[in-house]
């Protein structure tokens, strides 16, 4: 994580953000992934965030605002998969998959 603070004042500055992050892969079962359910081994999912953002105090500090954009893509995301709909459902059939990819994008204030 990297934050690149640009001081305005003694009272607001503006910054720039990128973080990323991950959740190991890993195995299933062998008795899960010979029924095919799922497979035997899944990848790890990735987090990236991308924010700017601005932190500022006015009027001898009586106000304060906080404002930031930020956008998140997410890949492989990790999911627990419960096969009770596949054919021989028994509970040993569950483990993990990769899902799909998904993004989250929006503005926080606070003030």
């Amino acid at each position: 994580m990297e934050i690149r603070p640009l001081r305005i004042d003694s009272d607001g500055m503006v910054y720039l953000l990128f973080s990323e992050g991950y959740r190991p892969g890993g195995y299933n079962s062998a008795r899960a992934a010979n029924s095919g359910a799922v497979p035997y081994k899944y990848q790890p999912d990735k987090l990236y965030n991308y924010e700017a953002g601005i932190k500022s105090q006015w009027l001898d500090r009586r106000i304060t605002l906080n404002a930031s954009l930020f956008w998140m893509q997410w890949q492989d995301i990790l999911l627990e998969s419960n096969t009770s709909g596949a054919t021989n459902g028994a509970w040993w059939n569950r483990g993990t998959i990769n899902g799909g990819r998904a993004e989250n994008q929006g503005i926080e204030v606070q003030g």
